[in-house]
């Protein structure tokens, strides 16, 4: 299916599957389908484990959102409880307990757990100097 695109390097603004941007899932659906799949933000594109997988459980969440005002990745329309870890900084995964992580990447911010999505973010952004 998405064989034929060139990978490009990793998912920093609306997750990109060719040098051009798609249509833009959303920095929340980024963030919250990475979560749900157990993909680190900074992994490559072309590492992704089960893309077609990825893209195919992004087209059901954004079809369960469709015409709500609030918007859901866990099912719950209670306020703090629609999100696994996006605007979630600092505090506890709702899957294993660690803190939720915010860093940049680019000109967004990415929330995710450093346990459940465990690949490390480029020693730029562990250490500080970038986002």
């Amino acid at each position: 299916m998405l064989a034929h695109l060139p990978a490009p390097t990793y998912f920093p603004r609306s997750w990109r599957v060719t040098k051009f941007q798609s249509t833009g899932i959303g920095n929340l659906y980024k963030c919250e389908l990475l979560f749900l799949r157990g993909v680190s933000p900074w992994t490559p594109v072309g590492a992704v484990p089960d893309l077609p997988g990825l893209v195919a459980l992004a087209h059901r969440l954004l079809a369960a959102n469709r015409g709500r005002w609030t918007q859901s990745s866990t099912g719950s329309l209670h306020r703090g409880q629609t999100t696994y870890v996006y605007g979630r900084r600092a505090q506890p995964c709702r899957r294993c307990g660690t803190a939720v992580r915010k860093d940049e990447q680019g000109e967004r911010v990415t929330y995710w757990c450093p346990v459940c999505q465990p690949e490390h973010p480029p020693a730029a952004v562990q250490n500080g100097t970038i986002g």
